[in-house]
């Protein structure tokens, strides 16, 4: 990876930290946990899907990098997540 994107994800990883801001804001800390759950499963089976494009080299380091945000924010903000986490 190079040094211009690996800075091009540490961008990626702020926007997804600015989405589930907006949500906690809007809906509520539950509803963004739950959108942020439903997006980590979402993210997961898209990588690992041949047919998806998440899965191609221009896309798969995003996803991954977004779902590796979610699941830190995940382990932050809920109790207990750690024990659930998958």
């Amino acid at each position: 990876m190079t040094q211009q994107s690996s800075a091009a994800l540490t961008d990626f990883a702020g926007v997804d930290e600015g989405r589930i801001e907006f949500l906690v804001q809007r809906d509520g800390l539950a509803a963004a946990t739950q959108w942020v759950r439903r997006t980590v499963g979402i993210y997961r089976r898209a990588v690992l899907n041949p047919h998806h494009h998440a899965s191609t080299q221009e896309y798969r380091a995003k996803f991954i990098q977004a779902y590796c945000t979610f699941k830190s924010w995940l382990f932050r903000a809920t109790p207990g997540a750690r024990a659930r986490a998958s």
